[in-house]
């Protein structure tokens, strides 16, 4: 038996077993939810019967011809990429952590730095196995169940246990050249992602403040010229990238309007001091995809006096900044002190967000995203935008009001939920999304204003996923109740989850 016939007969069984476990639970009526094994959720799970999916895991088969891979949901994007570049292959969209998996960016929106030309994860992947709610197996593709298929992207598993993704791929070098240009106003960054040449593949920016940002380009070759020095980002000893990034501009000092908060970490160091040019570097793939894993974009640093965040304490404590052990934390805490929502916002009426976010938060540094948009989804097009959109721009807001100072604290816990809510009124006004892996503070009124109830439900219906819990289900336990992050919780979060406790005592 070949190896592929072997594989494909491993996962065929797995299937099986758990069709008849859904089988069981459809005939006497019992809902249950899905357990993955791994999660980059910031909401905390609620406690149901469950079908446990974490074994379908692996690499089925990997088409070098046809630049595709057959991959099981459970596959984490490092074990994935590094299965394919050694066939110099990369999945179109990689997600920017190594614990994201491959089911979980189909189920839950996906996107990076080379969605301005591919789109959502899931508009890389062209066909998806499914177990339904009543047990039975079938295939969805843009041709073959389509309802099903377009449904089921960004519906966060709630119309099917997704067992089986068929990946698109694209041809990889071995490095990434990496140019990063400085702008001095979001409106400029937009821009220029309106002109990305056809010889880029990938790109992003950060806004550091409204006044300073950098925008990345990078383009996948096989080697550099020899001006070109080779940066690495995933090493204990190599820098976070936000800094790495920080480092191209020159920001002005803070007055009574402004203010950098990278600066404040980074002033004590000569390493990042700034030079406001644009610069061109080497980044080999695996840590171009990964480069913001170590200290989950920006968000590890929070807390840190300049003095104390250096680099020997992000050498030695380098285990403890890395999203896997960092969304154990928050999952023991229960909640996080800062505001973690992900926008996707229609590109014209992008600049007019950024500008409310600045007048009214004034959250920093900011991540922007060019996508793609694919209205066929129902999931990725909300019901409150009413004008064409070609593009989307993905508006990372994680941190803090006021340049990080008014964080969750038990008498500002009201305040806390009100800026998450205007935030979100926000959104939908504009006609944009978010993402729905982090704390939502919807009333479910609101919540199906922006998603088609009729046309979901439908779907579930028709598709017979009753005994799963709908979207709403799902983001609606994820609200933030806990009052505060003390200090002591996130010590002992850290100690639990370094001995992979998953639940912090009384």
């Amino acid at each position: 038996m070949s190896k592929h016939s072997a594989a494909s007969k491993a996962h065929a069984d797995r299937v099986a077993t758990i069709s008849q476990t859904v089988k069981s639970f459809y005939d006497q009526k019992i809902p249950f939810r899905i357990f993955h094994g791994s999660s980059n959720s910031t909401r905390v799970a609620a406690r149901q019967p469950i079908i446990d999916i974490s074994k379908l895991n692996h690499v089925i088969a990997i088409d070098a011809t046809r630049k595709i891979a057959l991959v099981e949901p459970g596959i984490a994007m490092d074990e994935l990429v590094k299965s394919l570049l050694a066939h110099k292959l990369l999945p179109a969209v990689v997600p920017e952590f190594p614990g994201i998996t491959a089911g979980g960016a189909f189920a839950g929106t996906a996107a990076e730095s080379s969605s301005f030309r591919y789109g959502y994860f899931d508009q890389t992947v062209s066909e998806v196995e499914m177990i339904l709610g009543n047990g039975e197996v079938v295939r969805a593709s843009p041709g073959d169940n389509s309802d099903l298929f377009f449904g089921s992207a960004g519906a966060m598993g709630t119309l099917g246990i997704t067992t089986q993704l068929e990946i698109q791929l694209i041809s990889c070098e071995r490095f990434v050249e990496v140019t990063y240009r400085p702008v001095a106003s979001q409106d400029e960054a937009l821009r220029h992602f309106k002109r990305v040449g056809n010889e880029v593949d990938f790109t992003d920016a950060i806004m550091f403040s409204n006044r300073h940002g950098v925008v990345v380009e990078g383009k996948l070759v096989k080697e550099g010229d020899n001006k070109s020095p080779i940066t690495r980002f995933t090493r204990a000893r190599d820098p976070w990238y936000f800094t790495h990034v920080h480092k191209k501009i020159r920001c002005a000092p803070a007055s009574d309007d402004y203010c950098c908060l990278t600066c404040h970490w980074t002033k004590k160091s000569r390493v990042y001091r700034q030079d406001n040019s644009t610069m061109t570097e080497l980044v080999p793939v695996e840590d171009y995809v990964f480069r913001y894993e170590r200290g989950v974009f920006w968000m590890a640093a929070y807390g840190w006096a300049p003095n104390l965040w250096n680099r020997c304490t992000r050498f030695f404590l380098d285990p403890l900044w890395h999203t896997r052990f960092q969304y154990r934390v928050v999952h023991l805490v229960g909640g996080t002190p800062h505001i973690i929502q992900d926008l996707a916002i229609p590109e014209q009426n992008a600049e007019g967000f950024l500008q409310y976010l600045h007048d009214d938060f004034k959250i920093y540094p900011l991540w922007l995203c060019p996508i793609k948009h694919d209205s066929r989804p129902p999931m990725h097009t909300a019901q409150t935008n009413t004008d064409p959109t070609r593009n989307l721009v993905n508006i990372g807001v994680w941190g803090s009001p006021n340049y990080g100072s008014d964080f969750l604290r038990a008498e500002t816990f009201d305040q806390f939920i009100n800026y998450n809510r205007k935030i979100e009124e926000k959104v939908a006004e504009v006609g944009g999304l978010k993402w729905l892996y982090a704390c939502n503070y919807y009333h479910e009124s609101e919540f199906w204003k922006i998603y088609d109830k009729d046309e979901y439900d439908q779907l579930r219906l028709k598709w017979k996923a009753e005994r799963l819990p709908n979207v709403w289900e799902k983001v609606k336990r994820s609200q933030q109740d806990l009052k505060q992050v003390t200090l002591d919780q996130v010590l002992k979060a850290f100690l639990y989850a370094g001995l992979g406790i998953d639940r912090l005592g009384s």
